[in-house]
This record gives C-alpha cells, sequence and structure tokens, in this order.
C-alpha cells in the first residue's frame, strides 16, 4: 500500500479498498477471455504464415483496397462537387436555372457523411 500520509498501516487499510472475492461468474469470465486471447493469437499466426506462402495474394488484396479506396475518394469528390453546384443554385433563388422539382436538388441536403445503399452493400 503507497499511502504516504498515513503513519500505521491500519490508517492505510482503513483507507484501501476491501479485497475483491474471486466467484465463479469473474473465473468464467476470465476463461472466456484467455480463450478468446489464444483463438485471436492463433488466427495472427496463421495470417502471418499466409502472408509468407501466398505473396502473391497478399499484393492483389493490398491492390483491391488500394483502388476501392480511389474509387470512394472519386464518388466522394463527386458527392462533393454536385453539392457544392446545388448549393450554388439555391442561393441563386428564384434567378437559379433549376425548378423545384429539379432531382439534382437534392443534392443540396446531402451530409459529408453521406452513403448510398450501394456502397453499404458492398461493405
Amino acid at each position: 500500500m503507497n499511502f504516504f500520509d498515513m503513519w500505521t498501516r491500519q490508517q492505510a487499510q482503513d483507507l484501501a479498498p476491501p479485497p475483491r472475492l474471486i466467484t465463479a461468474e469473474d473465473r468464467r469470465i476470465q476463461q472466456r477471455r484467455e480463450s478468446r486471447l489464444l483463438i485471436a493469437e492463433a488466427d495472427e499466426h496463421a495470417m502471418a504464415v499466409w502472408r509468407e506462402r501466398f505473396p502473391q495474394d497478399v499484393a492483389l488484396e493490398n491492390e483491391f483496397w488500394a483502388q476501392r479506396r480511389a474509387e470512394r475518394a472519386a464518388e466522394q469528390a463527386d458527392r462533393r462537387e454536385r453539392k457544392a453546384l446545388a448549393e450554388a443554385q439555391c442561393e441563386l433563388g428564384p434567378v437559379s436555372s433549376w425548378d423545384d422539382n429539379d432531382p439534382r436538388r437534392e443534392d443540396t441536403f446531402l451530409s459529408s457523411d453521406y452513403t448510398t445503399e450501394k456502397n453499404d452493400n458492398e461493405e
């Protein structure tokens, strides 16, 4: 116990929390955590072996994800551009060349984290 302002051991024990009782539930939770840790370690080992044996698969996977990130960045840039155009048209008010039923006007109300159903299903 590290109570530097206590003069006696009894004073420190009075301030310290009581010792925790280990129950069957605590043991069960700990066993579950340990088994999950063992599974995670086995998975990491299997992935390391896979990376060593199949470097071409790793390269293809990295290429896929790089392409996917580029596609997503292009989609996001397109959405930002459409939204900026729609907001500019709304600011023009009655002078705008778009009427109220123009589907491009919906881009004004897109949030920055907007995703389509297609993107959600792909992930």
